[in-house]
């Protein structure tokens, strides 16, 4: 299986290309609060998965870890939702094409997603307490496309 291809442009981290993967911190995290930009295009599956298994090996999914989902389409995880734990419908909001602002907020088995500003998940969920933080590019179908990522920081509590 081919790999997606991540490069540095212009002070983004971008993914290109229909090969999935992940860019993975080295450091894991219990407690924190991460803030990123990223630009999705319309036909790119993205997310941002949060204490996730460090070893480079592990496939990464939502059963693993918490993914703060990227795919405005997706049938019951449209963007802002996390994945097997809270989603924004019937509410979906439309972020391809466009810069967006992820506040993500993971204290204790307390999960809290800002999109935009608006808080679309506030949940407690405990099954994941330690781990990464992974970008996604799950690939754009057969139409192309490219996930980017900026401002990236992430501060732990």
């Amino acid at each position: 299986m081919r790999k997606s291809v991540w490069s540095v442009e212009d002070g983004m981290i971008i993914s290109r290309g229909q090969a999935p993967g992940y860019l993975t911190t080295i450091a894991t995290y219990q407690n924190f609060e991460l803030k990123a930009d990223f630009w999705a295009d319309d036909t790119m599956n993205s997310g941002i998965f949060v204490r996730c298994p460090s070893d480079p090996k592990t496939n990464l999914s939502s059963k693993i870890c918490y993914e703060v989902n990227i795919y405005d389409p997706h049938q019951l995880w449209p963007t802002g939702s996390v994945n097997e734990v809270q989603t924004t419908l019937p509410e979906r909001i439309q972020t391809a094409g466009k810069w967006n602002s992820y506040e993500i907020m993971l204290e204790g088995s307390r999960i809290v997603v800002k999109l935009n500003g608006k808080t679309t998940v506030d949940a407690r969920n405990g099954q994941f307490t330690r781990g990464a933080i992974a970008l996604q590019a799950n690939g754009p179908g057969s139409a192309g496309g490219a996930i980017r990522f900026r401002n990236i920081r992430i501060r732990p509590m």
